[in-house]
């Protein structure tokens, strides 16, 4: 099973983000997360290990699919500074969601007033 997200921007973000921009976007995750998958000989020897050592390994070696999930969260980090929280919006990290869904949260200006 491949992770992969519709490029489409939808009807709700129409006007308030770049179609294309957001395209670029989710074609970017959607290749971290290919090359994440990606069956390799290192990918293979991890599994290897982390079998014979009962996943004890991942206490002491981060794995290439870890490595990649941090990859995908730095890059979510840095798109919401740089694009989606200047619009108004807020997007959280698929592992959240168990990679069924990118969610887009719409970020509302909150003002406290304290009154005596």
């Amino acid at each position: 099973m491949v992770v992969k997200f519709s490029t489409k921007l939808p009807p709700e973000l129409q006007g308030r983000l770049d179609a294309d921009e957001f395209a670029l976007i989710i074609t970017k995750l959607n290749e971290i997360y290919a090359k994440a998958e990606q069956i390799t000989c290192e990918s293979v020897f991890e599994n290897v290990i982390g079998f014979f050592s009962c996943y004890l390994a991942h206490l002491c070696i981060t794995f290439q699919y870890d490595k990649s999930l941090k990859l995908v969260s730095n890059y979510l980090k840095e798109q919401n500074e740089k694009v989606f929280i200047p619009h108004g919006l807020f997007v959280i990290d698929p592992i959240e969601r168990g990679l069924r869904v990118i969610e887009i949260s719409e970020l509302s200006n909150v003002t406290h007033s304290s009154s005596n």
